[in-house]
């Protein structure tokens, strides 16, 4: 979907596929990971498993990078060779203040977490590229937002877009996708803003009991109604006296509930981490998110509506659009 948006913006897209499990790819891509490695030798002659194996293969184009450098080379030159035909040059009359002139890369990643968070080859690779092709790469983080839905599963979604962050040292995007189904997944406590601004995170404390505790001593069965129901009997409470007596006294609970207390105030010290909201299907959603993806990697041009003006549209628009019913219930 982005590729197509941005095709039709004239911009002239080149997707690089990093992923060396993407067995089948819906695009043509200008720089192919499988050319190189795939997941599925490795696994099989090697005789690892799909994290190992996808950390050998992200080590192996580290030591291969020069394949990924000539590959990415031969798509800008491309360019450049264009542009002097035309103009029946040499060398290319090209503008440096235009960022039309160069290509849109699209980087395609894995999805393993341990990649961003842990593993120094991903970071090595992205350090390359910068240095020696002198290209301002961005990071966007796609997270699902069903995961809003869950105080304990956002928590970790931040805590992981904080390690992701720092690790990378990139201009960063985090992104709530697929917000036009939030709805369907289940209800929020809070207005959209609290998950996008993500402060104030200490309204999320109260909100833990029903994620660990409740399934511990009720068992799996408990749905999902269930848990977000005693969810806010706990947070309404005003003393620990009203709290189940099994909860107060269930040291890894009281464990927990610290450990995501501590989460939240580091992610709020940081100060970094905060999200934009993406609906694939919608023009105007992924306008606002490919502007703000601009901003950070220095695509953006002047226009009429400044990036502040879109994103305080963003927020309300979207919460009126996907999540009235939400609130209204």
């Amino acid at each position: 979907g982005m590729l197509q948006f941005l095709t039709g913006m004239q911009r002239r897209v080149r997707v690089v596929n990093l992923d060396p499990a993407n067995d089948y790819l819906p695009y043509e891509c200008c720089a192919d990971i499988s050319e190189l490695i795939t997941l599925r030798d490795v696994m099989e002659n090697l005789n690892l498993g799909p994290n190992g194996g996808m950390v050998y293969c992200l080590e192996f184009l580290e030591k291969n990078i020069d394949w990924l450098i000539n590959k990415l080379t031969d798509s800008i030159n491309e360019k450049e060779k264009s542009a002097a035909k035309k103009t029946k040059t040499n060398s290319p009359d090209l503008d440096p203040q235009n960022n039309k002139n160069a290509p849109y890369f699209l980087f395609d990643l894995p999805g393993q977490v341990e990649l961003f968070t842990h593993h120094e080859s991903l970071r090595n690779i992205v350090d390359a590229i910068q240095k020696r092709l002198d290209i301002r790469l961005s990071a966007v983080h796609l997270v699902d937002s069903y995961h809003c839905s869950d105080p304990s599963k956002f928590i970790s979604i931040l805590f992981l877009s904080l390690s992701t962050m720092l690790r990378l040292e990139l201009p960063h995007v985090n992104v709530l996708s697929k917000i036009d189904l939030m709805e369907s997944r289940g209800s929020l406590q809070f207005n959209l803003d609290f998950y996008t601004e993500a402060m104030d995170l200490e309204y999320l404390i109260p909100l833990l009991p029903s994620s660990i505790a409740l399934q511990a001593h009720e068992g799996p069965t408990a749905s999902v109604e269930d848990t977000a129901k005693e969810s806010v009997k706990a947070a309404s409470a005003e003393t620990t006296e009203t709290e189940p007596s099994h909860r107060r006294s269930d040291p890894f609970h009281e464990k927990y509930v610290n450990l995501n207390r501590v989460l939240c105030s580091l992610v709020e010290e940081y100060s970094l981490v905060s999200f934009h909201t993406l609906n694939i299907e919608d023009k105007e959603s992924v306008y606002r998110l490919i502007k703000a993806i601009d901003k950070t990697n220095g695509y953006i041009q002047a226009e009429e509506i400044t990036i502040d003006e879109w994103t305080s549209e963003t927020n309300s628009n979207t919460q009126e659009r996907y999540m009235k019913a939400m609130f209204s219930k």
